[in-house]
């Protein structure tokens, strides 16, 4: 290519520069809108490989807190806190097996369908020892 024209006055720049071509692998076109019509626009470029990382940190940093947020609830209250018709397993049951059906916190419904089934299960609930068959 050829090179840019001189100067006509000192100090002054021509404005003709190649930029790179398009490779939207690396770059990403932004559009701008400035109140009070400033005409200067300054922006600092990250890579999509820290974006993501600062991303992952701040979604992990989220559920530690909400982690440690549930933990001191049932530390200090267990499950009291909820009306009693919600902590019997049916309602366990019934809220893990839609959780699953329609994908809402698919993980949080097994857990609940374990749960209930525990429950079931423990020494001293009414439904623990089957009656004998016969």
């Amino acid at each position: 290519p050829a090179p840019p024209p001189p100067a006509t006055a000192a100090n002054q720049a021509s404005l003709q520069l190649e930029l790179p071509p398009r490779d939207d692998s690396r770059w990403q076109v932004l559009y701008f809108s400035s109140p009070r019509a400033v005409q200067e626009v300054t922006g600092r470029s990250l890579s999509r490989r820290s974006l993501t990382a600062w991303k992952n940190l701040f979604a992990l940093l989220v559920l530690i807190l909400l982690a440690a947020g549930i933990r001191t609830i049932f530390k200090r209250k267990g499950l009291r806190w909820l009306p009693a018709r919600l902590r019997s397993r049916k309602a366990m049951a019934l809220a893990g097996l839609c959780g699953l059906f329609f994908g809402i916190f698919p993980v949080l419904g097994l857990l609940l369908l374990l749960l209930a089934g525990l429950l079931c299960l423990r020494p001293g609930s009414r439904t623990s020892s089957l009656p004998p068959e016969g």
